[in-house]
């Protein structure tokens, strides 16, 4: 039964990044959820002698699905069963559950250190695939794995996953095997047991590396912040002018973070036309002249009761999609402090709002998620939701770390680096974070063990 387990959980781990979105065009459902029942069936029944000692180790998981199902039962009542309230709750439930099982699975050093070095080795070639797609659309060949990003001219292009998804869905993916690469290359350093030679694991940390600023996603800044913390809690072992760079390092991001959240929020420098369709025009037409245009210039159309201010210097300051999210977040969360709107209910009190005119939200805004777990918490799980999930990354992040355990050490600052990432994307819905969670807390307990 144990091998079969581990047959299953090693096709769940290689296939993981893999989607249905080119094939059947679903956006929720991947392929490995079909398996996944009998995977987690069968992780219950194999560890089942390790169960109660796991939960009441790891109750704040617990707590957490239970403080979740509570926003959701209360949407229930309050305003009925719909869809996509069955959705999140189910989704929540199968994400705590693959947590518990995979914790399990990593419960030995031994069978820890085989599912790290699997992950590391899945993650290395779907990047090593990912840049491949962004070299083919480089040299005019497209391909679902990549797609022209205009923002940075005609000749730029964007990693967006696994036979097309989204830049965010890869990104997301590439990050944890970025501190998986990084921890085991850190644990080969310091002499211990590692799957791969220490010059491939910095080969496959490089092109992580790589991957990762080819996707283009704000989130690689929470990428950044986890790397240097990693170093910077290793700084007693650098020279002095390594901890200086360190530091200007860390200034360079704080820096780069206030331009990313101002520019982001707000959209500047526009150039105006005077109907929607000259806008859209402008902004789909795919010949050279529009690209070049289109790569320092944002074009909008001003519907009538628009809010902009124009900035001397010919600059424009104009609410962006994020603004419109955030204050909409922060609306709900007014109207529904306590529990939020429900689980999943954003989209449609957005639309509400949008169609009210309360915020000046524009009508053509389509249906929307929170893009940011913090505002989603505070929308759709009002206080008692925020507080569920403050709980949960206090437990996640409360460990003390010592210095024996560079691996422990990798994967605990890459967990802290998704705070960073989480601010402007909706992280807890990815599979992949919920099992990087449990490779977490195995590294960082078997750690401590070692530790004394």
């Amino acid at each position: 039964m144990k091998k079969l387990l581990g047959i299953l959980w090693s096709a769940y781990i290689i296939l993981l990044p893999l989607n249905l979105t080119f094939w059947l065009g679903v956006e929720n459902l991947l392929p490995v959820d079909f398996f996944a029942p009998l995977l987690l069936a069968l992780s219950a029944w194999v560890w089942r002698r390790e169960w109660p000692s796991l939960l009441r180790r790891d109750w704040p998981v617990l707590l957490y699905l239970a403080l979740f199902l509570l926003s959701a039962g209360t949407a229930f009542l309050t305003g009925g069963l719909s869809r996509a309230l069955i959705v999140a709750a189910a989704a929540q439930v199968y994400l705590a559950a693959l947590y518990f099982g995979f914790r399990a699975e990593c419960l030995e050093r031994g069978r820890l250190t085989h599912w790290l070095g699997l992950w590391a080795v899945a993650s290395s070639t779907y990047a090593l695939v990912g840049i491949a797609g962004v070299a083919l659309g480089y040299f005019g060949i497209a391909t679902p794995l990549a797609r022209w990003y205009p923002n940075l001219g005609s000749g730029a292009w964007r990693m967006v996953g696994t036979l097309g998804h989204s830049p965010n869905f890869i990104f997301s993916y590439l990050h944890a095997g970025l501190f998986v690469c990084l921890g085991l290359y850190l644990n080969a350093r310091a002499g211990r047991p590692a799957p791969v030679s220490r010059g491939w694991l910095a080969v496959l940390t490089a092109l992580h590396t790589a991957a990762l600023f080819l996707t283009y996603s704000r989130g690689v800044l929470g990428t950044a912040a986890g790397v240097l913390l990693v170093y910077s809690l290793r700084s007693g072992s650098l020279t002095r002018p390594l901890r200086v760079l360190l530091g200007t390092a860390w200034a360079g991001l704080a820096a780069a973070f206030l331009y990313s959240a101002v520019f982001f929020t707000y959209t500047t420098d526009a150039l105006f036309t005077p109907s929607q369709a000259a806008a859209d025009s402008l902004r789909l037409a795919v010949d050279a002249p529009h690209k070049s245009l289109y790569a320092y210039k944002n074009v909008v159309h001003l519907s009538d009761g628009a809010h902009y201010t124009r900035l001397p210097g010919g600059f424009t300051f104009l609410p962006a999609q994020h603004w419109y999210l955030l204050t909409a977040s922060w609306e709900m969360f007014r109207a529904h402090p306590l529990l939020g709107v429900g689980p999943g209910l954003y989209p449609k009190r957005l639309d509400c709002l949008r169609d009210s005119g309360a915020l000046g939200i524009p009508q053509g805004m389509p249906e929307l998620k929170p893009h940011s777990t913090f505002l989603g918490a505070l929308a759709e799980g009002g206080f008692i939701g925020f507080a569920a999930l403050v709980l949960l990354w206090v437990f996640l992040l409360r460990r003390r770390l010592g210095g024996s355990d560079p691996l422990a050490l990798a994967l605990w600052c890459g967990l802290a680096g998704w705070l960073v990432v989480g601010l402007n994307i909706d992280i807890l819905n990815f599979r992949w974070l919920w099992l990087y969670f449990a490779l977490t807390m195995a590294a960082l307990r078997t750690g401590e063990s070692e530790g004394g």
